[in-house]
C-alpha cells in the first residue's frame, strides 16, 4: 500500500513539472510568434498538444487569432475573428481570476484593430493585470512584464 502511494506521488510531481516546463515552451513560442507564420503554427502545436488546461486553451485561441492575419478572404477572417472572440471571452468568463488569460485577451485586444470593436475590456483587463501580478509567480511576473513592455514600445 505504501509503494502505491510513492508510486502516485512520483506520477504526479513528473506530470506537474512536465506541465512547468510545457507552459514555459508555450510563452517561449508565444513571444517568437509575432515574427511569421511559421512561429504562430508551432506555438499552435504545441497547445494541440496540451488542450485541456484553461491557460493552454487561451494560447490556442491566440494563436488562432494570430492566423487570421495570414488569412485572404475578408468575410472568413471576420467571421473568425468574431467566433475567436467569443471563445476568448467565454474562457475568461468561466477562469475570471486567471491572470495569464486575461493578458491574452489584453494583447488580442491591444492588437485589434479599432475599428473591429474588440476592445471593450482593455482598461479593465489592465487593470486587473497590474493589480494582481505581485500575487503570480516570478515566471509569470517576468513574462507578463515583458508583454507589456513589448505592447508599450510598439
Amino acid at each position: 500500500m505504501r509503494i502505491n502511494y510513492i508510486f502516485i506521488f512520483i506520477i504526479t510531481s513528473i506530470y506537474s513539472y512536465s506541465q512547468d516546463i510545457n507552459i514555459s515552451e508555450i510563452r517561449e513560442a508565444y513571444i517568437k510568434s509575432a515574427k511569421n507564420e511559421k512561429n504562430v503554427i508551432q506555438l499552435l502545436n504545441l497547445c494541440e498538444k496540451n488542450k485541456n488546461q484553461a491557460i493552454i486553451k487561451g494560447y490556442k485561441i491566440t494563436a488562432e487569432m494570430m492566423l487570421l492575419s495570414y488569412q485572404y478572404n475578408p468575410i472568413k477572417k471576420f467571421q473568425l475573428f468574431n467566433q475567436k472572440c467569443t471563445e476568448m471571452d467565454d474562457l475568461i468568463e468561466k477562469n475570471i481570476l486567471n491572470l495569464e488569460i486575461r493578458l491574452l485577451r489584453y494583447c488580442l485586444q491591444k492588437k485589434s484593430p479599432y475599428l473591429l470593436g474588440y476592445n471593450n475590456k482593455l482598461e479593465e483587463d489592465l487593470n486587473f493585470i497590474l493589480k494582481n501580478i505581485n500575487n503570480s509567480s516570478i515566471e509569470l511576473q517576468e513574462f507578463t512584464s515583458y508583454i507589456l513592455n513589448s505592447l508599450e514600445n510598439k
